[in-house]
């Protein structure tokens, strides 16, 4: 264990302070940096149960090959090649989408909110051709290459980025398919560069993923201490994409053998995603990389696009109801409402259930629900938010969620406990104040992963 001193930065939490970033003023704090307990820590590489199948990281690495070398490039998804003869190199991708640099948008932010990282983003509609392109250069906002990569410093993060010292490069391609007879064959595929820009078997997007790719010898056996891929961490691709991207089915099966009606594990000739919303709420900006309103609408305007064309109302609603919240029409051709970060969808209609949404709903929670594959876990109303919460307060305290380690940072070292633990005993919010309890018997001091950093807050709780 060694200390380490840093400042604490109180501004890059409040909810007006998303469009800019400056020298905050601090004070000296001081805490510890922890290895991670594997029986405690959760994060967007933690999964729950058992994925694939497939309990040797060696033989989970070869599953993602095992995709590249399956999925078709093509628009029409059965064609044009596969990721890994095509597409080898990142320069492959990006000569191969982006050749037309009129329709490309382009953004660049620290993603404040669930990962803690730099992020240059690029995306292209395809127009011609149906397809929607991005891929995405990450940047270590702490110690590159080490556990503590992530959510340090956005300072550290913009710094990595003005000299393109990218960590790996995440790409996701969804094609309008033309046949209807098999709507999701490889309708949305991704796949990982690395920091020489070469194809990855293995995606680590926080600490936990980090701490476990370091410790796993290639070709061995898994390390004793870091848990069992596809039971506690899943470095695997896609399965560590749709963690968050979602849709539906949310799972690949690289037998493609499975039961079609089985959610869980799909037929890979079935798999679908969405893309994520750019939530302004989320991320950080400075004067050198300024928050480019422009670009980001037309980012959400392709996210809109994609979602328009998921065939099930169920899981594409969430997507489009928040972005025509943030907007002033669905065209998205308008300027922000001008009341982007206080938006309050119509469903959450009593005083403490809005309350409770935008301080903690919004900052911890709103971001990968909207595009589970089960549509009775988004939180659209405050009358599903009260449902899930009955059943998952047991989660929490087991600091299974937030599912990313950044927003469990963010959650735990904020008083975002204290103020769902007093909607839970609010007899208008969600009246369970035996839930209350259960809440408020855990703390910030029982999760290694929140050490480092030291995250101030402002009252709001985000």
């Amino acid at each position: 264990m060694r200390t380490i001193f840093y400042a604490m930065t109180i501004c890059s939490l409040l909810a007006g302070c998303s469009s800019s970033r400056s020298e905050p003023e601090s004070e000296s704090a001081q805490t510890t940096q922890q290895a991670l307990d594997v029986t405690l820590t959760s994060g967007l590489t933690a999964m729950q149960g058992t994925i694939l199948g497939e309990p040797i990281e060696a033989n989970r690495q070869a599953d993602t090959e095992q995709y590249y070398q399956t999925v078709q490039i093509g628009p029409s998804g059965q064609s044009g090649g596969t990721v890994r003869a095509m597409l080898p190199k990142l320069k492959n991708f990006t000569d191969f989408y982006f050749n037309d640099p009129a329709h490309e948008t382009v953004a660049k932010y620290y993603n404040r909110g669930d990962l803690g990282i730099g992020r240059e983003m690029h995306c292209v509609d395809r127009g011609a051709t149906q397809e929607i392109a991005c891929y995405v250069k990450n940047y270590f906002a702490g110690d590159a290459g080490g556990e503590f990569s992530f959510g340090l410093s956005s300072n550290i993060a913009f710094a990595n980025m003005d000299t393109d010292t990218h960590f790996a490069t995440v790409c996701m391609v969804w094609r309008r398919l033309a046949s209807t007879s098999v709507p999701f064959t490889d309708k949305v595929y991704f796949a990982v560069y690395n920091a020489t820009d070469d194809l990855s078997d293995a995606a680590a997007l926080d600490r936990v993923g980090v701490q476990f790719a370091t410790a796993f010898p290639l070709g061995g056996a898994n390390p004793v201490g870091h848990g069992t891929p596809g039971q506690n961490f899943n470095n695997h691709i896609p399965s560590n994409c749709i963690v968050c991207h979602g849709g539906k089915p949310y799972n690949y099966d690289k037998n493609d053998n499975a039961n079609p009606t089985d959610v869980l594990h799909p037929k890979r000739s079935q798999f679908g995603a969405l893309f994520l919303p750019f939530d302004l709420d989320q991320f950080d900006f400075d004067a050198t990389h300024p928050r480019d309103e422009a670009a980001l609408r037309g980012l959400n305007r392709m996210v809109w696009t994609v979602a328009n064309q998921m065939p099930n109302e169920d899981l594409n609603a969430s997507v489009r109801n928040q972005i025509s919240l943030w907007y002033n029409n669905t065209s998205l051709n308008g300027n922000l409402t001008g009341n982007f970060t206080q938006a309050v969808p119509s469903g959450w209609s009593s005083p403490a259930g809005q309350a409770v949404y935008l301080n903690v709903v919004r900052g911890s929670c709103r971001n990968c629900h909207m595009t589970n594959h089960i549509s009775s876990l988004h939180f659209d109303t405050e009358a599903q938010f009260k449902t899930i919460l009955a059943g998952s307060v047991s989660d929490i305290k087991k600091f299974r969620m937030p599912h990313s380690v950044q927003s469990l940072r963010l959650f735990w070292q904020s008083n975002q406990p204290a103020q769902l633990a007093a909607y839970l005993r609010d007899r208008n919010g969600g009246n369970n104040p035996a839930l209350a309890i259960q809440l408020e018997a855990a703390g910030p001091g029982d999760v290694a992963t929140l050490d480092p950093p030291l995250i101030g807050v402002n009252s709001s709780g985000f």
